[in-house]
């Protein structure tokens, strides 16, 4: 049991060492954009991210943003702990168009409280929760529960996998 937890453990650091990579790298960005340091080598900002250091444009503006909103949180001082990059992709749309409203201030609560959800809660409960599917509390152990599982199809000869029964025609 002690090996699974080691593991887990540092799958868990790897993913934080991951998100902790992409805070510095906008930060580095920042920095390069207000130096304009391109400008200094005679390249483009696209000359300069994409040729020389390999960094795509979405990958500048994921860490340009999320170094952004981690900043809003606290930054590094509150740590990066139980963020994911898929969490943190999950999560900057609304926090853009949040950010991006005429409600800013107003809006400032909420951009914490999804923060801070995408920080404790697991990915597709954090999902549901912007979707505004989750329970909000109101079930409890009592309620009738029942297990939902996904059912697949697996082709043996084609190595494939689909979730609908081959076997049934279904009326086109």
């Amino acid at each position: 049991m002690n090996k699974e937890k080691d593991i887990t453990a540092e799958l868990r650091k790897s993913k934080t060492v991951e998100v902790g990579v992409f805070y510095e790298r906008g930060e580095l960005i920042h920095k390069a954009r207000e130096d304009k340091v391109w400008d200094k080598m005679n390249l483009t900002e696209g000359q300069y991210f994409q040729g020389l250091l390999g960094i795509t444009r979405a990958e500048v503006e994921l860490a340009k943003d999320i170094n952004f909103f981690l900043n809003f949180l606290g930054g590094e001082k509150v740590g990066f702990g139980g963020f994911t990059m898929g969490k943190l992709k999950l999560i900057l749309p609304e926090l853009n168009e949040l950010f991006l409203s005429n409600a800013r201030v107003k809006n400032a609560p909420r951009m914490r409280k999804i923060l801070e959800n995408a920080k404790s809660m697991l990915h597709n409960d954090l999902r549901d929760w912007l979707k505004g599917e989750d329970d909000d509390g109101k079930c409890t152990p009592d309620c009738p529960w029942r297990v939902d599982t996904k059912t697949s199809y697996f082709c043996e000869t084609h190595k494939k996998r689909v979730y609908t029964d081959p076997r049934i025609k279904l009326d086109k």
